[in-house]
């Protein structure tokens, strides 16, 4: 397992037909506020954005590719076994929509469900719209450790851009400012590290 590739990332990806495919399921199924997974709650000050899970055959498809080159081209080599439904987000501007530092990977396994038992190992973020349509909602990474100082952005460079990283990585998305910022997220899951 190779800790040293912090994320893995496709300035070009996914193409847009995807994304706006993306966008049109989940603007049609409704969006509701975001919640804190380890407490199923909401709280503005760490997250504030509008959601809608989707599971979708096709989606997976067209995801599960990058999810293996990366876990093999980062070093990961973490053994994957299920993914979890994807989340469409949608971070509008003027609504100081936002998600503050969080990690995706709780402590312990899921006591139930389809991922029972599993823990999340890899995230995926995908936007969906072009950055010229929104201002803020950068993503970064904080490593907290002595050697990796600092925090690091990944900058979205069109429709599609993608970034895949482990679920014990500090991360947030800064405020939108300006227009809608629309994305996909998909976890990776797996049993226990050892």
């Amino acid at each position: 397992m190779n800790l040293g590739v912090k994320y893995w990332f496709w300035d070009k990806g996914l193409d847009r037909h995807f994304c706006d495919e993306v966008v049109q399921v989940g603007l049609d199924q409704g969006t509701e506020l975001g919640k804190i997974s380890d407490e199923n709650e909401l709280n503005k000050k760490i997250r504030n954005s509008r959601v809608a899970f989707m599971s979708p055959s096709w989606i997976y498809n067209q995801i599960e590719p990058f999810f293996a080159d990366a876990n093999l081209q980062a070093g990961w080599n973490y053994d994957i076994e299920k993914f979890e439904s994807c989340q469409f987000t949608m971070y509008e501007g003027g609504e100081n929509h936002h998600y503050d530092w969080h990690l995706d990977m709780g402590r312990d396994p899921y006591q139930s469900g389809f991922c029972k038992g599993l823990i999340r190992k890899l995230s995926m973020v995908i936007l969906l719209n072009d950055p010229s349509e929104f201002e803020g909602g950068n993503l970064q990474f904080d490593y907290r450790e002595p050697r990796d100082p600092g925090i690091t952005e990944y900058k979205f460079q069109q429709p599609g851009s993608l970034v895949v990283f482990p679920g014990y990585i500090w991360h947030r998305v800064l405020p939108v400012t300006k227009g809608t910022r629309y994305s996909l997220v998909i976890w990776a899951t797996g049993k226990m590290f050892r």
